[in-house]
């Protein structure tokens, strides 16, 4: 759509085309002529998005994610609503490709709100090893820094493509290394 047009909502992950390929889309509104608005969405799968490479990379997050207040269940929330990574299925809950999501009860108060309603319940050791994130702050990236620089003097594009590379060729160097030293490639 065109330059007048407004964005009228963007889903950072829309799984509109399932979990393993979930996107960043845009969704954008114009006022036309006739009176009818003309709507449009903009969608990127996330690999093939400048952006979303570059975050999935973690050489894009904020100072703060390397110290978050709100990791070990500190956040002062009754509840914690999130995706549960690291989910392989079971077989009351087959992998569909939708993802499922995850329930921490943190508080009394959050446990008496959600009596009932849930379908399975996963142990707090099981949610943490699949999901360290909960407990853990982010590590920042020896990148980030080199990035954001480069970033400023070229294009978020132009540093996509080369941080692609990069992360290609160790992807490719670590696989020769597990050959060379007898492992069995993933």
């Amino acid at each position: 759509m065109r330059s007048t047009s407004q964005i009228t909502g963007i889903n950072f992950r829309d799984k509109t085309t399932g979990w393993q390929y979930f996107s960043l889309r845009f969704s954008f509104r114009r006022e036309t002529g006739s009176g009818l608005p003309e709507t449009a969405d903009v969608s990127r799968i996330h690999y093939k998005d400048p952006f979303f490479y570059c975050f999935l990379s973690h050489v894009t997050e904020r100072y703060s994610c390397y110290a978050c207040p709100a990791k070990e269940l500190k956040s002062g929330s009754d509840i914690t609503l999130g995706d549960f990574w690291g989910f392989r299925g079971t077989k009351d809950f087959p992998d569909d490709n939708n993802g499922i999501s995850l329930l921490l009860i943190n508080t009394d108060q959050g446990s008496k709100y959600i009596t009932g309603t849930l379908r399975s319940e996963q142990s707090y050791e099981k949610v943490i090893k699949q999901n360290p994130m909960i407990t853990a702050s982010l590590i920042k990236d020896p990148r980030r820094d080199t990035f954001y620089k480069a970033v400023a003097k070229s294009s978020l594009h132009r540093q996509s493509k080369k941080l692609r590379l990069i992360n290609k060729i160790k992807r490719y160097a670590n696989r020769l290394a597990d050959l060379a030293l007898g492992n069995r490639i993933r």
